[in-house]
C-alpha cells in the first residue's frame, strides 16, 4: 500500500509483472478413439486461464509512513509526504512514470524510508521496470525485513526475471507465515510449476481454492494442473463448477468441453464446445476441437461444418491449406455415409 495512513490513499499496486501457465499434456484419453485427423487442441485449451499474480496479502503488517519513528529534525517528512500524495494521484490516473519520479523525489528527503521504497518497487513492477522494482524491494526489505507486502512483490518480480527458484524460496516462507492466504498459494503454485514440481503446484492451488471457494479463476487453475497430471475427470468437475458460475465465459466453456472430451464424455463435450464457439466465434480452438470431436463420433458432415465455421470466423485460420483439404475429404466421406445416431 502507499506509505500513508489515510484510507483514501491506500492504493494497491499489484505485481502484475509475472504470470505463468501450468502446462498440460496434449495426450488424449484412452477412452476416446484416435482421430484420423489431428488430436484435440488440449495443450492450448486447458492451459487457460493463466494464473495471475494476485494483489499483495491483506494480512501484511502495517508499514505506513506515519507509523514509524519520528524523523530527525534535519529531515522534513512533510515534504516527502507531499511527493507521496502526488505520486498516489498520478498512479491512480495511470501516469506511472511521473508517479515514480515523485517517489524518487520523496526518497531524496527520506532516503531510508522502507515504506516509500517498497511503494516505489511495486510501482516499478507495475510499470514493467522489473529489475529496478526488484532492486527497490530488496533495499526496502534490508531496511524493514518484516514487510510481507514487499516480500510478496519481490517474489513476483523474481518470477518475471526467470529466477523461479529464488521466488519459490520466498513464497514457501510466506506460505508458512500466511497459511490461509489464497494469493500466496496462487503465486506459490506458479513458482512450483516453474520448477517442474507439478504435484506440489497442484497442492498449492487446491489450498488456494479451499481458501477462496468462490473464485472461478482459481478453480480453473486447479483444473489445468489436474489435467497436466492426467486427472481429466477431476479437472472437468472443477471446470463444471466454474463454468456454472460464469456461463457467459467462452474460455471456461472451451476448457470444460476439452476436459470432458479427454475424460470420455463426448456427448456433453460436444454441447459445451458448441456453446464455447457460439459465445466467441473468433476462438479457433473451440471450432477445431468441436470438429475433431465430431470426427471421433463418426460425424464427418458435422466435423466439416465446424471446420468451415472456423474458416468463416477466424482470419487466416488455415495458413497451410490443410484444413481445406480435410473439409473436402470429410464432405466426400459424409455424402457416402448415413448420419451418426444421436
Amino acid at each position: 500500500m502507499w506509505p500513508r495512513r489515510s484510507a483514501r490513499l491506500t492504493l494497491l499496486l499489484t505485481a502484475t509483472a509475472a504470470t505463468a501457465t501450468l502446462s498440460v499434456a496434449g495426450c488424449r484419453s484412452s477412452t476416446t478413439r484416435e482421430s484420423t485427423w489431428r488430436p484435440l487442441d488440449a495443450s492450448l485449451a486447458m492451459t487457460q486461464p493463466v494464473v495471475p499474480v494476485p494483489p499483495p496479502p491483506a494480512t501484511a503488517p502495517n508499514t505506513g509512513y506515519w507509523e514509524k519513528a519520528p524523523a530527525p529534525a534535519s529531515i522534513d517528512p512533510k515534504g516527502a509526504d507531499d511527493h507521496v500524495l502526488r505520486a498516489a494521484d498520478l498512479a491512480a490516473h495511470g501516469r506511472r512514470s511521473e508517479a515514480i519520479a515523485e517517489l524518487l523525489a520523496a526518497l531524496t528527503i527520506t532516503p531510508r524510508d522502507p515504506a516509500i521504497r517498497a511503494a516505489l518497487g511495486r510501482l516499478q513492477l507495475e510499470d514493467g521496470q522489473t529489475q529496478q522494482g526488484v532492486d527497490s524491494l530488496k533495499e526496502a526489505l534490508s531496511l524493514n525485513p518484516a514487510d510481507i507486502d514487499a516480500r510478496f512483490g519481490l517474489a513476483a518480480g523474481l518470477l518475471k526475471l526467470g529466477r523461479v527458484g529464488d521466488a519459490r524460496t520466498i513464497l514457501e516462507d510466506l506460505r508458512m507465515r500466511l497459511p490461509g492466504d489464497p494469493r500466496v498459494q496462487q503465486l506459490l503454485a506458479v513458482a512450483r510449476g516453474g520448477t517442474g514440481d507439478t504435484a506440489a503446484a497442484l497442492d498449492a492451488l487446491k489450498a488456494a481454492a479451499a481458501a477462496a471457494p468462490d473464485d472461478p479463476k482459481v478453480r480453473a487453475a486447479v483444473a489445468a494442473a489436474q489435467a497436466s497430471t492426467g486427472q481429466f475427470g477431476d479437472a472437468a468437475e472443477n471446470l463444471r463448477k466454474a463454468a456454472a458460475d460464469n456461463p457467459k465465459d467462452p474460455a471456461l466453456q472451451l476448457q470444460l468441453g476439452t476436459a470432458l472430451a479427454q475424460s470420455g464424455k463426448p456427448e456433453e463435450a460436444e454441447k459445451v464446445l458448441s456453446e464455447a464457439a457460439r459465445l466467441d466465434p473468433s476462438e479457433s480452438r473451440a471450432w477445431f476441437n468441436l470438429g475433431v470431436l465430431r470426427e471421433d463420433r463418426g460425424d464427418p458432415k458435422g466435423a466439416a461444418d465446424a471446420y468451415e465455421s472456423l474458416l468463416k470466423n477466424v482470419k487466416n485460420g488455415d495458413p497451410d491449406g490443410k484444413l481445406h483439404e480435410r473439409i473436402a475429404a470429410l464432405r466426400a466421406q459424409g455424402s457416402a455415409a448415413p448420419p451418426p445416431p444421436r
